[in-house]
């Protein structure tokens, strides 16, 4: 899968807010609060959003992750919606990484965007760009060329980088599936990581010792 278009027409912020230390704080400083305003440009603006949902769009699955903490995952319907606001508390830590899937009614995916940010509640911003789907041509990729166990919990894997007739190969983003059974990954949700764009090569990290994984890339 490959990212075709740039658009305007959806643009996520991410606003983290200081929970920690005083009295007042609800969820003490282990944690970040963020707001992800979908359809506008920022959630802090007093002007009307510049930016809408696009009608297409009937709804929209957000997911967090990233090391030492449980991966959130939240399915917001936003058909016939201009704007929508969706608060989330994130655990505080090194990248990470903020995945956004759009789908129309059918269930087909229409853009995708992701952004990586450190959290430690000190209020930030990101913003995540979606990106239309619009081209369903594939790169030309050969897939996992190595996996090599780095610890009893990582795995390194590699790949030569994939080739497109639209998007330069510094710009592709790959897709990770992870499974314990051979073909058992679901490519109908969200993967388990999203690279970094132009890389050839992931470090999967909170393996479990003494079991077999399949990789799809």
């Amino acid at each position: 899968m490959k990212y075709a278009l740039y658009i305007s027409l959806i643009v996520l912020t991410l606003l983290g807010a200081s929970c920690g230390g005083g009295a007042g704080g609800i969820y003490g400083s282990d944690s970040t609060t963020v707001i992800i305003g979908l359809g506008q440009q920022s959630s802090e603006s007093a002007a009307a959003p510049s930016l809408t949902i696009p009608s297409s769009i009937s709804y929209v699955r957000i997911t967090i992750s990233g090391v030492e903490m449980s991966p959130i995952e939240r399915t917001i319907d936003v058909a016939g919606g201009k704007t929508v606001e969706e608060i989330f508390q994130v655990p505080n830590g090194l990248n990470r990484h903020f995945t956004v899937f759009a789908y129309d009614d059918a269930d087909t995916l229409l853009y995708y965007g992701d952004a990586h940010k450190s959290l430690n509640g000190i209020p930030t911003t990101v913003t995540v760009t979606m990106v239309s789907m619009a081209d369903q041509t594939p790169p030309t990729f050969g897939g996992v060329e190595t996996a090599t166990v780095v610890s009893s919990s990582e795995i390194d894997l590699t790949w030569t980088a994939a080739t497109d007739d639209v998007t330069a190969s510094a710009n592709i983003v790959y897709l990770v599936y992870i499974s314990t059974t051979p073909g058992g990954q679901d490519f109908l949700v969200p993967p388990n990581y999203t690279t970094a764009a132009g890389v050839t090569s992931f470090t999967v990290t909170g393996l479990t010792s003494s079991t077999t994984y399949y990789f799809v890339v």
